[in-house]
């Protein structure tokens, strides 16, 4: 079935990305939160818990490096979550010569964040290694399973490009060592009840962007259609509970919000943004930072 909406781009690299990038970031947020949900019970039901999953996306590896290196040490310090971060595989710099198809290179890149998820669920469901708690996880949500399957069948006929029709009205997220006794105690104290938490960085957002900015468009869909499709394979993989999305933009942008370097959309999109202006020097601010880690903190108790 081809896409609905009208071809109108020349599918060179250059004219792809200038118009995928155009698509708001929090719509594609929003898009990929349908197609790839959080993990099902959530973070805050009770008496059955499991650990929030943090993606911290960006398209410069520094600045994201920078986002999880912080996030990671916060919450290792105070010791109420075992945090652990989860690597994918490197994104390739797009002006790097390669006589690999894209599409392929993608589908490999897909196929192996699909992995990835497995293991992020496996250990946000798991309380300090206790397979019991895990056990409990999944029998609380096996009937939740169980409608999902039901659903999925129902839907079973349903491609991926019948996403497009919906959504192109659019105009177009181990516990710490200690070194000192004292310290070492205090830990193993708090670890007896630590959640998991899994952060991850340059995950979906960042993917699917990356890929649809340098994948030429040969046939007859649109940018925003060709976007849609990248989405579209995160399907099944776990979503997100906070996206942290690193956005270099021009000054004009930040100072239409304010001057405010951080944006607040937990409650519409369970989503963080961090503005910088694109090319400025060094890492982000510490401040911005410890304002995310806070507000984050702030989020997942409530």
């Amino acid at each position: 079935m081809a896409p609905l909406t009208p071809f109108s781009q020349d599918g060179s690299n250059a004219s792809v990305e200038a118009t995928v990038m155009t698509i708001p970031y929090l719509n594609k947020i929003k898009v990929l939160a349908k197609i790839s949900p959080p993990l099902q019970p959530t973070f805050r039901q009770t008496p059955v818990m499991r650990g929030p999953v943090i993606a911290i996306d960006g398209q410069d590896p520094a600045l994201v490096q920078s986002a999880v290196n912080y996030l990671e040490r916060m919450f290792k310090k105070e010791a109420k979550h075992h945090v652990r971060i989860f690597q994918g595989p490197t994104i390739k710099d797009p002006t790097t010569e390669s006589s690999s198809d894209p599409t392929v290179e993608y589908l490999d890149t897909i196929s192996s964040w699909h992995r990835v998820s497995d293991e992020v669920k496996d250990f946000v469901r798991t309380l300090n290694g206790s397979a019991e708690f895990n056990n409990v996880n999944d029998n609380a949500s096996a009937s939740a399973n169980t409608s999902e399957t039901q659903t999925s069948r129902e839907d079973g006929s349903t491609s991926p490009k019948t996403l497009i029709p919906k959504t192109t009205a659019m105009h177009i997220n181990s516990p710490q060592s200690s070194e000192s006794g004292s310290d070492h105690s205090a830990s193993t104290n708090t670890s007896l009840t630590a959640l998991p938490l899994a952060l991850v960085p340059r995950y979906q957002l960042t993917t699917a962007d990356a890929f649809a900015c340098s994948i030429p468009i040969r046939d007859s869909y649109t940018s925003l259609d060709h976007w849609q499709w990248m989405a579209s394979l995160w399907r099944t993989c776990v979503g997100p509970d906070i996206t942290v999305y690193i956005r270099e933009c021009s000054r004009e942008e930040i100072e239409r919000f304010g001057g405010n370097a951080v944006e607040m959309r937990l409650q519409d999109a369970r989503t963080i943004v961090i503005r910088r202006v694109v090319g400025s020097p060094g890492v982000l601010e510490e401040k911005a930072l410890k304002r995310v880690g806070f507000e984050i903190e702030d989020f997942l108790t409530q």
